[in-house]
């Protein structure tokens, strides 16, 4: 009995393979049109958990051109408010389908108020919540102008940090050996269909090693330049 409830409790709420299958739809979306220009321009940190996200925003945060914002569901919550549904949504398939459906702008619209509500002035504000690398397609049409810096660490070292983590229930994984091996291969299988599908989008920033990871006191602006010239 007390297996059977353990095996229950480490039980993904939702099939993941439905959602990783699910986001790819994303790609078909039209490009949002419009105010790129009047709004702030923001930088989503993704990757898995224990890849480095915190290091790596808080290391964005020391410039002055950047605010950050930390691990919030804004994005999540904007996808969903676009799809007209209750509910997580890059948790939900059925969610993300209606939002592939819906106008990108009102995602764009609805995440640049939600963060408008806690930022104060500056060129760049960051998103980071890991989970965020399976909306890229959305962030892709909806913020055609966004950043996006996503962390790699060491397969090994970064799946042995995660089981030694006790995550809460909303890490789909959490403490299995096994749904994290397929976790891991879903998610490098969907960063590498980004990767071809938006051939630039995506600044891949290695943190197998902590050392190598080259910020010192430099802008934002001249770091980003030097990555395939993402921006400008």
């Amino acid at each position: 009995m007390l297996a059977s409830s353990a095996s229950a409790q480490f039980q993904p709420r939702i099939d993941d393979d439905t959602v990783f299958a699910a986001v790819r739809r994303s790609v078909e979306m039209p490009v949002a049109q419009g105010t790129a220009g009047e709004r702030v321009t923001p930088v989503f940190v993704v990757g898995m958990h224990r890849s480095g996200t915190t290091l790596v925003e808080r290391m964005l945060g020391g410039s002055p051109q950047v605010r950050t914002l930390g691990e919030t569901r804004r994005l999540a919550a904007a996808i969903t408010y676009a799809a007209d549904r209750d509910g997580d949504g890059l948790r939900d398939p059925d969610i993300i389908n209606a939002a592939c459906a819906a106008d990108p702008g009102i995602i764009a619209r609805h995440f640049a108020l939600l963060a408008q509500q806690q930022s104060a002035p500056a060129d760049f504000v960051t998103e980071k919540s890991p989970d965020n690398f399976l909306a890229i397609g959305f962030i892709r049409a909806a913020m055609p102008e966004a950043k996006i810096v996503h962390v790699r660490r060491d397969p090994v070292d970064l799946c042995f940090a995660n089981m030694r983590e006790f995550f809460q229930a909303g890490v789909p994984y959490r403490c299995r050996m096994d749904t994290l091996a397929h976790f891991h291969r879903a998610y490098s299988a969907l960063m590498e269909f980004w990767r071809q599908s938006f051939p630039g989008l995506c600044w891949m920033w290695t943190t197998s090693r902590w050392s190598t990871i080259p910020m010192e006191s430099r802008s934002v602006s001249s770091i980003f330049a030097e990555s395939n010239g993402c921006l400008r």
